[in-house]
């Protein structure tokens, strides 16, 4: 019998036999990953559970906190300079850059590397970094720019404002591109229930800074670094706390004395007697007394007690193994390896930790330009341009901002100073760039050799003269050759 392709026996038949095994829907596979729909739809409806528990891991979980850091600490700040179409900073635009830089913040914490750091942090723990420009004047700054950093729980995720066709996860939209951002006047966690309130704040899009990671088309909410690890963090936890309590368990009393003689009294100090007055048992109605017993200690018995022991089955020597393949996925996920997570460099070679010393940079120089720069200081750098050539000067306008990486610090710093000679020696790299990685200029190097001089002091390096080019004479073998 020829089924009908538009039956359901038709359709069941179908999915049975898929000519992938990741798509079959048998008992191998049942109905795991079949949740569709759009990537902020999917993150509205349980993007507060993720931001919480993210939350929760990082305030309790070791390895969850660790990789935090180590992530901010591998994402160091970068540095601005402004520079007309000749390379040369302009020193008045870099003056005013530098006075916002060092207080650019409303709540007046830190500067703009501290920002940045808050920014770096936002996007692991929470998903996205949310950062408003505003326009306010204030004493000592000549630019009237300030910015202010707001958590992502702020912007609610399932607010549409009564349009779900323009306004999606507090963000209206303009032909798919952000027009106003909808922010919550008070955190909802700061109520008992988590509920948002109903009083918003629209704020223009061109005036919000929004630093995510868009891992499909379309998406404009972010997602949390440990979403796809929190499950393994929190069995991780699991396993390791039952493994103590195991040994806990088993160093917890060293020998078990049955009590022969009814009137003998058990021996003082061989247990601690607790009582609980609530803990009560429901099939005598009497009070329960639980006995623990100390680490090496003796328990004796009762007339009529006993005691019985279980030991589980566990994973033995594996143990360690198991761990250390949990924490390598759960560094990677987080973006590290196994070795920057843990600090365990045991059996590693030179070679494997150059690597590693490479693999850190290149994920942070992709973070650099892909989100750190093009998402957050490139856009702010264009707002306080648009304000200096307004409150500075209009020849502002042919300046540009050049976004320094900083300066990383290598396995053998001799080699990489070396490495950094030979690429200016050969054209490779110019030595103004050089200079810049380690937040230098070569106004700043020129007017060091100048003071050099002047003190009679010189830090170049020595080179001695042999003296053995006017010692040579031509071989007298090379004659007529």
């Amino acid at each position: 019998m020829t089924l009908p392709y538009d039956s359901e026996e038709f359709y069941y038949q179908k999915v049975r036999q898929q000519a992938f095994d990741g798509a079959v829907t048998n008992y191998r596979m049942e109905q795991k990953g079949l949740v569709t729909g759009e990537s902020d739809l999917l993150a509205a409806r349980e993007l507060n559970l993720l931001w919480q528990r993210s939350h929760h891991a990082i305030r309790n979980n070791g390895w969850a906190k660790v990789a935090k850091t180590k992530n901010l600490i591998n994402l160091n700040a970068l540095t601005i300079k402004w520079k007309d179409a000749n390379g040369k900073v302009n020193k008045k635009m870099q003056a005013l850059w530098d006075e916002f830089a060092k207080d650019p913040n409303l709540d007046g914490y830190g500067t703009l590397e501290n920002t940045q750091e808050a920014w770096n942090g936002a996007m692991f723990e929470s998903g996205e970094a949310l950062c408003r420009m505003l326009i306010k004047k204030r004493q000592g700054h000549t630019i009237p720019l300030v910015i202010q950093n707001i958590e992502a729980e702020y912007l609610d995720p399932n607010f549409t404002n009564g349009d779900p066709n323009t306004t999606r996860n507090g963000i209206r939209f303009n032909n798919s591109k952000p027009e106003t951002y909808f922010f919550s006047k008070k955190n909802p966690n700061f109520n008992m229930f988590n509920l948002y309130s109903l009083e918003k704040i629209e704020v223009p899009a061109d005036e919000v800074l929004h630093i995510f990671v868009r891992d499909r088309p379309g998406q404009w909410r972010g997602v949390p670094t440990l979403a796809s690890i929190l499950l393994p963090l929190y069995e991780l936890d699991d396993l390791t706390d039952a493994t103590v309590a195991k040994q806990k368990a088993a160093q917890a009393i060293s020998w078990v004395i049955r009590n022969t003689n009814p009137s003998a009294a058990v021996s003082v100090g061989s247990a601690l007697n607790a009582v609980d007055p609530n803990d009560i048992d429901q099939a005598t109605g009497k009070r329960r007394v639980v006995t623990q017993a100390s680490g090496g200690g003796v328990q004796y018995l009762n007339k009529g007690e006993d005691i019985a022991f279980y030991q589980g089955t566990d994973i033995g020597a594996n143990l360690p193994e198991l761990i250390k393949a949990e924490l390598h996925k759960i560094a990677q996920a987080a973006g590290l390896s196994y070795e920057v997570l843990t600090g365990d460099l045991t059996g590693i070679s030179f070679s494997a930790l150059q690597q590693v010393s490479i693999d850190m940079k290149t994920k942070a120089e992709f973070m650099y330009k892909f989100y750190l720069i093009n998402l957050g200081l490139a856009p702010l750098c264009a707002k306080f341009k648009e304000l200096a050539i307004i409150y500075g000067s209009k020849s502002f306008s042919n300046l540009n901002p050049v976004f320094q990486y900083p300066r990383r610090y290598g396995v053998n710093e001799l080699k990489d100073t070396q490495a950094d000679l030979l690429e200016v020696q050969s054209g490779f790299s110019t030595w103004e760039s050089k200079l810049e990685e380690r937040n230098l200029s070569v106004e700043e190097i020129t007017e060091d050799k100048k003071r050099q001089k002047e003190a009679g002091v010189s830090f170049e390096p020595v080179v001695k003269d042999t003296g053995q080019d006017s010692n040579i004479e031509a071989n007298s073998n090379s004659a007529g050759m």
